[in-house]
């Protein structure tokens, strides 16, 4: 069985004395007037000073800037093929994928990209020239046909990373059916240290011409990404498909800096300037960039050219470029950040401690009340007062409402179920997931008899005690009560949290029930009361088990065809019920033999109602009357 497993954060249990702890108005009076002072004059000063640096500094820092953030987004854009290729390779190599079964490497492939958005592609390529893909066409990931020239084309794939046997970055290369041009990380298969095949995971540039395309819009600076100097791998204008070398023979399959409408970068190289520039650098210097204001025409246009390595046989290269009249423009957005700097400083370290101080006698009040929350101690949680401050009056009063509603509340669900769903960790921990778990079902024998000798009241007090005795045995086994439906209870073990032994504590459950219903039944027959029948249904099986329900409305429940067996293991217990006993409980096979109870005897395998096939039945010390035919078993209703 699957079972989903989420990362749970730990509760810290230390008791508050133990860790060294910072009062709120300490830290909201001083400590945050102190930052506040700290930050906004550090920033201050910052402006101040970059206020005087000379024009080529300015420029250099905001080109800089952009470079970085250029680059980030390339590797952002980049990595997640990498990443990919490793999972994939790691499935490959522990024998989670089979690289002899096309169907599991395409579902597998097929989930790997729709988790990957950046990701255009994934395929593989494996010495019998079989190559499974699947690609993004439209939006939609779709299965690539085979194809013999990709096959082949893949043989120099292969050969390099038999030589090598390390994963690298392809040229880029031009796809007849995604139309569009890509660049392919290509990381081995190894199996036993051996080269089985390799994998070319795909990824389109687009995204990152997209990225460009906002960076230009918003600061005024223009970027391109090239390949050999010449050759385009990203620029504003080619955010959108329109390049196409289908039937072409161009390598790289990339148009040149001439032909994508962009007469200052089609001009840059052209005085030989930064060619030059790169050449003193040698290898772009400390920073790796090469800074050079060229003179286009009559214009001044200042240039930053970064180089980025491995992402093939030719190093690319971030070039950042802007009009050197942006200085002016720049200096006085300084200026007047510096005088407004000073303002904010006063007004923020002003404010810091005046609102410091009102805010943190409210929070105290609210900690207190928050801390007995915390514990479902509602009946000693304070009610916080109002406040002038009309957040905190609305919080206050939405936090005494909820308050007030969880104390009705904690009479509607049982507040240790609660209180172990919250100490459980994140809220992934209540998503719907596949548990093995033991079910119970009881119910009181000829309720309805019973009910219509008595009226309203006494029928609710019989019946709030008979479930508080069941409640109480399952509540001491660490059993979580799912539901009240008439006279019947429903309960399970194993979720929320795991139990390993689930089985066995729900049978000692059951023993539990019965003792103490033949004492409560021997005080009822000395106050001159009839005694309550009871049967009981045990099963264990898979189910699916979390919040379930509504928008509007859900349930911590469990649902599946072992709810279902157990029911209808409720049911056969009404005909096989002895009619001079008090109680009968039966048990499915697969919950004996989980819990290894030898108190339980086995009536052979029967067919429940509704259901395909046959389960072996065992009953509590044999309180079971003769067997009836196969045929009615399920059918007397509960």
């Amino acid at each position: 069985m699957t079972e989903t497993h989420q990362t749970r954060s730990k509760p810290d249990d230390r008791p508050p004395g133990k860790r060294f702890r910072v009062p709120i108005a300490t830290l909201l009076v001083v400590g945050f007037g102190t930052l506040t002072l700290v930050a906004v004059a550090t920033v201050l000063y910052v402006g101040i000073y970059s206020a005087g640096r000379n024009t080529v500094s300015l420029l250099l820092d905001k080109a800089e800037l952009i470079q970085e953030a250029v680059e980030t987004r390339l590797r952002h854009q980049l990595f997640p093929a990498e990443r990919q290729g490793r999972y994939l390779v790691r499935l490959f190599g522990k024998g989670d994928l089979d690289v002899g079964d096309r169907r599991q490497i395409v579902d597998t492939f097929r989930g790997a990209l729709a988790a990957t958005p950046q990701v255009t592609g994934i395929g593989s390529a494996w010495p019998d020239w079989t190559s499974p893909r699947v690609g993004r066409i439209g939006g939609e990931v779709r299965v690539l046909e085979d194809s013999t020239a990709i096959a082949e084309g893949l043989n120099t794939t292969l050969r390099t990373l038999k030589r090598e046997q390390e994963p690298y970055w392809g040229e880029p290369v031009w796809s007849e059916e995604l139309q569009s041009t890509l660049l392919t990380y290509r990381p081995p298969v190894l199996i036993d240290g051996t080269l089985r095949g390799a994998l070319i995971i795909a990824i389109s540039l687009e995204d990152l011409s997209r990225f460009l395309g906002r960076l230009s819009e918003r600061d005024g600076i223009e970027a391109v990404v090239l390949t050999d100097r010449e050759f385009v791998i990203a620029h504003k204008n080619l955010s959108q498909p329109g390049f196409t070398f289908a039937g072409t023979e161009r390598v790289p399959p990339l148009p040149r800096i001439d032909e994508i409408d962009d007469p200052v970068i089609a001009q840059m190289w052209a005085d030989g300037d930064l060619d030059a520039a790169m050449e003193e650098e040698e290898g772009f210097g400390d920073l790796g960039i090469v800074s050079k204001v060229v003179h286009i025409g009559n214009r001044g246009e200042y240039f930053q050219v970064r180089e980025v390595q491995g992402y093939g046989r030719s190093p690319w290269l971030t070039v950042i470029h802007f009009p050197v009249r942006e200085i002016g423009e720049e200096l006085l957005r300084l200026i007047g950040s510096a005088i407004l700097g000073l303002v904010v400083l006063v007004l923020a370290v002003t404010g810091s401690l005046l609102i410091g101080r009102m805010l943190a006698r409210r929070i105290r009040i609210v900690a207190t009340a928050a801390q007995a929350l915390q514990n479902l101690d509602l009946k000693n949680a304070p009610t916080i007062p109002d406040s002038r401050f009309r957040e905190l009056a609305q919080a206050a009063h939405a936090f005494n409402t909820m308050i007030a509603g969880l104390r009705w509340f904690e009479t509607y669900v049982p507040k240790t179920l609660v209180l172990r769903l919250m100490r459980g960790g994140n809220l992934g921990d209540l998503a719907s997931q596949e548990r093995l778990v033991t079910i119970m079902f009881t119910d009181i024998r000829g309720f309805s008899s019973m009910a219509q000798r008595m009226d309203a009241k006494q029928t609710a007090e019989l019946l709030n005690e008979h479930f508080r005795l069941i409640g109480d045995c399952i509540e001491a086994e660490g059993g979580t009560v799912d539901k009240f439906v008439g006279d019947s209870v429903m309960a399970f073990w194993g979720a929320p949290e795991e139990a390993p032994d689930h089985a066995a504590r729900a049978l000692r459950v059951a023993k539990a029930m019965v003792a103490a219903l033949e004492q409560d039944n021997a005080e009822r027959l000395a106050a001159g009361q009839a005694p309550v029948g009871m049967r009981v249904a045990v099963h264990t099986g898979p189910v699916v088990v979390g919040n379930i329900g509504s928008k509007n409305r859900i349930n911590y429940t469990i649902v599946g065809d072992a709810v279902n067996t157990a029911v209808r293991l409720e049911e056969l217990a009404a005909s096989l019920h002895d009619p001079d006993g008090a109680w009968i409980v039966l048990a499915s096979e697969e919950t004996v033999r989980t819990a290894g109870d030898g108190d339980f005897v086995s009536i052979g395998p029967r067919r429940l109602r509704g259901l395909s096939g046959e389960i072996g039945i065992h009953c509590l010390q044999g309180q079971c009357r003769p067997v009836v035919e196969p045929s009615s078993v399920g059918a007397e209703p509960a």
